[in-house]
């Protein structure tokens, strides 16, 4: 995970923080809070699957078919669902520490102007 950028802090001059304008801790702790619970997504495939080997072919069969294949694409299905909501989570946690990071660059390049042209006026004020 990429960090996030720290406000600038100069002599004259320093930028506000940008999760003044983007609260980035509450984005970052809802990513969390999503994937924390995509393990029960893990079980209940697990739970299929364990019903599902109780169903063989002594248990259920029609015409000679079981369900085996059927549950295996659904298996698969749902551990598609949990790979699917942390490769989500994961995208929306880089483009908020992107999108922070930006709007903290700006932020900092608007300070650092300010720290030079108060730098600036302090030294032609001396001379």
């Amino acid at each position: 995970m990429a960090s996030l950028l720290e406000p600038y802090v100069g002599n004259f001059a320093k930028a506000d923080s940008a999760s003044s304008k983007l609260d980035i801790n509450t984005i970052l702790a809802g990513c969390d809070a999503v994937e924390s619970e995509t393990p029960a997504i893990y079980n209940l495939a697990n739970n299929v699957n364990d019903c599902a080997a109780d169903l063989n072919a002594d248990a259920l069969s029609v015409d000679g078919k079981t369900i085996t294949g059927t549950v295996d694409e659904y298996v698969q299905g749902i551990s598609g669902v949990q790979t699917n909501i942390n490769n989500a989570a994961e995208q929306i946690r880089d483009a908020s520490i992107n999108a922070y990071n930006q709007i903290q660059q700006q932020m900092n390049d608007e300070a650092y102007r300010r720290e030079v042209d108060e730098v600036n006026r302090r030294n032609a004020s001396v001379r």
